[in-house]
């Protein structure tokens, strides 16, 4: 089941900003899985690759943290348990599959393909929908 409209509706109804105090800490994160997963050498092959400035990536694969704030803000203010930790399972992945997709195709992914992979995380991270945690069949 494709909830991404619902996604959308909740997230404009509630307007929550992201707060800045996440934002730093999921940046970091983002960081952290794009430069250094999956092994030594990855940084400077994304930056040979990327080929217009450390600070130039990095603000242009934060451009991805307000679709994925926009995906789980619905339900980021819920009082229940998280099956995990966010930070590691969700946004380090997703900075790891921008650097696949930059080190494979040469740039970072449309924002609609960034999107689908987003809800497929955060899916599979909350468990969401009626096929199970590993439903989404998110491929790097």
């Amino acid at each position: 089941m494709n909830l991404k409209w619902l996604y959308r509706l909740l997230a404009v109804w509630d307007c929550r900003p992201m707060p800045a105090e996440l934002s730093a800490v999921w940046g970091a994160f983002l960081h952290e899985g794009l430069m250094c997963h999956p092994g030594p050498g990855r940084a400077r092959r994304i930056l040979e690759t990327w080929d217009s400035g450390c600070i130039e990536l990095i603000i242009a694969t934060c451009e991805y943290l307000d679709p994925l704030w926009q995906t789980v803000s619905h339900i980021w203010f819920e009082p229940r348990g998280r099956p995990g930790i966010f930070e590691y399972e969700v946004v380090s992945e997703l900075g790891e599959w921008l650097g696949e997709q930059l080190l494979t195709h040469g740039h970072l992914p449309s924002n609609k393909e960034a999107e689908r992979y987003i809800e497929a995380l955060v899916n599979d991270f909350f468990e969401i929908g009626e096929e199970g945690p590993s439903s989404s069949g998110r491929a790097a």
